[in-house]
């Protein structure tokens, strides 16, 4: 059945609940379009046409090296890998199904924003005693988009225990005063008033 339904697309957006800063547990909801290719090898069987299917699942994502994320977009942290376990419905059936996806995204200082290439592979499994018992796997690649709505993957530090994590602050080695005088700068002022006497 391989050649009977050609290029298609794919649309693949999940919602994820961060167990750590590498793994997530995820929702996954699909719809994926597969164009018309060429008709059944045996005459006996019609050409079906295009082909839709629509899915739910649950998956796991894994960013085995998030913790090596310094603020550029080439990081090993932007590897991922993901799998998941659903149900799919095509032709009006129920099917189990699964997908395993990898890819790399470039991320931003934080990693909280990220985009970059993905390829997986789709299955669906197909009870034996169908007519046609063969499993459908369907190749999958794209572009892979990625949202934090938390802090990111970055871990934050703060040196000097000012409430300034070290990315935001100017003196990240010296506390902060809070004198009501450039307070969100991170650096002590001792000064405020610049008349060379300290305050």
């Amino acid at each position: 059945q391989q050649r009977e339904w050609g290029w298609g697309a794919g649309f693949l957006p999940a919602v994820e609940y961060p167990l750590t800063r590498a793994l997530g547990l995820e929702l996954e909801l699909g719809a994926l379009w597969l164009s018309e290719g060429d008709g059944p090898e045996n005459p006996n069987f019609v050409r079906e046409g295009e082909a839709s299917a629509l899915s739910g699942a649950i998956r796991a994502r894994l960013r085995p090296f998030a913790r090596s994320h310094h603020g550029t977009p080439l990081s090993p942290a932007g590897f991922w890998l993901a799998g998941n376990v659903g149900l799919t419905t095509t032709n009006e059936l129920v099917r189990p199904m699964f997908d395993a996806q990898l890819g790399y995204d470039f991320l931003d200082s934080r990693g909280r924003t990220g985009l970059g290439p993905m390829f997986g592979l789709y299955h669906v499994f197909q009870p034996d005693d169908e007519l046609r018992p063969a499993d459908a796997n369907v190749l999958l690649f794209g572009v892979h988009a990625v949202f934090d709505f938390s802090e990111g993957i970055r871990e934050r530090f703060d040196r000097d225990s000012d409430g300034l994590y070290d990315d935001q602050d100017r003196c990240p080695d010296r506390p902060e005063d809070r004198d009501g005088f450039e307070d969100e700068d991170g650096c002590p002022d001792l000064d405020d008033d610049k008349d060379a006497i300290p305050d």
